[in-house]
């Protein structure tokens, strides 16, 4: 008789503890597949630079030209660079749109006052594939070739879908008048 509880005792708690509930490896899956259906595509997007950038530069030429240039980034405003999709996956990397604003004075007078972009260069040029998507990279003054009369400023813009390159040179003379020509370009 003591046995016949024993094993009444053992199959009571046999019974209790198969409720019907999933084990934990099934319960793993089904909440996969679940996110899975709900989350079918993902989409990666990085930029270069990361924030907003910003770099300025003040120059005094000879005690005749004083040279203000601001290269900043368009946080509104990019480049696709590459676009890849694996599984559910989308990646995407694009690169900010940069423009500068330049101010030339010649004796404390303020001669030139503009803003350079991939746009106006685009604008200027023949049909170019190139600047489809440029952008400006960057632009400073060519102290070397700059002289008591005129002040040279190098303006260099990047593809950066096919990483092409050309760099024009912006020459001002003492009355604000510039011309800017192409001096290279890697395509």
């Amino acid at each position: 008789m003591k046995y016949y509880y024993l094993f009444a005792v053992l199959l009571c708690v046999a019974f209790s503890s198969c409720d019907g509930r999933k084990s934990h490896k099934e319960s793993l899956e089904e909440s996969v597949s679940k996110f899975k259906l709900k989350d079918s595509n993902l989409d990666i997007i990085t930029y270069y630079p990361k924030q907003y950038t910003e770099v300025a530069t003040d120059t005094i030429l000879s005690n005749t030209f004083q040279i203000k240039i601001k290269n900043y980034s368009l946080m509104d405003n990019n480049v696709i660079i590459t676009t890849s999709s694996q599984e559910n996956r989308n990646k995407i990397e694009y690169h900010r749109v940069f423009e500068s604003e330049i101010i030339v004075f010649n004796k404390s007078e303020k001669i030139l006052e503009t803003t350079i972009n991939a746009e106006i260069f685009k604008q200027q040029s023949t049909i170019n594939s190139f600047w489809d998507n440029a952008t400006l990279e960057h632009v400073w003054v060519n102290q070397e070739s700059s002289n008591d009369d005129t002040v040279n400023l190098e303006i260099s813009f990047i593809n950066p879908k096919d990483k092409a390159r050309k760099l024009y040179q912006m020459s001002i003379d003492k009355l604000g008048k510039y011309n800017t020509f192409l001096r290279d370009e890697h395509i």
